[in-house]
């Protein structure tokens, strides 16, 4: 027996369990696997340790270690159970798109953490807190990544190689929306990107080419400030003001056409 299994010995003995091969053999798996695996990956190191074991069986065991304090589960939102060794004065921070989680260490030192101001007649002990956000990797996914060269086009700096990153915001809103409109309502859903780049802050143009017409568009659109309802005059004030704004509505006749 080395020093990692008297040591499991030690703290198994310590919270009055069992001493047996298939404890060590749990044990030694959650210490060997990455952090906060779950039972599948768990049962799976231990099945290679020790030959056929079932998935019942090693999540009996972990089931028992986790009533004794000996490991903790955490189960973040939309992911499995996850089970790691260090229980009761950490933290987790967990990547809302790829699921990874990392210790954070206790907010304040010593549980519960956080002190309620309404503890309904209950002694609170623990407070498990979980915090969201995108680790490093996701955080590079999340650039804007160009697939190809763009120089015979552009100048722009974002277009200058291939692979280069470019940091973007997204923003999706209702476009004929209005105050009191109905979720189902049609409506196009426009959204507006920004690019973050060395040149400065670069928002690509509408299909109104002129920016400062965006606002006039969008009032043409909602109701008059005189009557309080949409008025089609409004509407085809702006479309004959702005002819190239037309592109956009015009579906081309691609009926055959036949001869008279």
């Amino acid at each position: 027996m080395n020093a990692v299994q008297r040591e499991f010995t030690r703290v198994l003995r310590h919270v009055g369990l069992r001493v047996t091969a298939l404890q060590l053999a749990v044990l030694s798996a959650i210490e060997g696997c990455p952090p906060h695996a779950d039972a599948d990956t768990i049962a799976a190191a231990v099945r290679a340790r020790s030959g056929d074991i079932s998935p019942q069986t090693v999540h009996n065991v972990l089931r028992a270690f986790a009533e004794a304090g000996l490991v903790r589960r955490i189960e973040p939102a939309g992911s499995p159970g996850l089970y790691e060794l260090r229980a009761g004065d950490n933290h987790h921070v967990v990547c809302r798109r790829c699921g990874a989680t990392v210790d954070i260490d206790c907010v304040t030192g010593a549980a519960p953490c956080l002190e309620p101001s309404q503890a309904g007649g209950f002694w609170i002990d623990e407070a498990e807190i979980t915090f969201w956000g995108l680790c490093p990797r996701c955080q590079g996914e999340a650039n804007a990544r160009q697939s190809a060269v763009l120089t015979q086009y552009t100048k722009a700096g974002l277009f200058s190689k291939v692979g280069k990153q470019t940091p973007v915001f997204a923003r999706f809103s209702t476009v004929a929306g209005e105050l009191g409109s109905a979720d189902t309502k049609r409506d196009p859903h426009g959204f507006a990107i920004k690019f973050y780049t060395e040149q400065g802050n670069y928002t690509p143009v509408f299909f109104i080419r002129d920016p400062q017409k965006f606002s006039d568009f969008i009032h043409s659109q909602k109701r008059h400030p005189v009557t309080n309802v949409q008025d089609h005059n409004m509407q085809w004030d702006f479309w004959s003001l702005s002819p190239a704004s037309r592109a956009p509505g015009h579906v081309p006749d691609e009926r055959p056409r036949h001869a008279a």
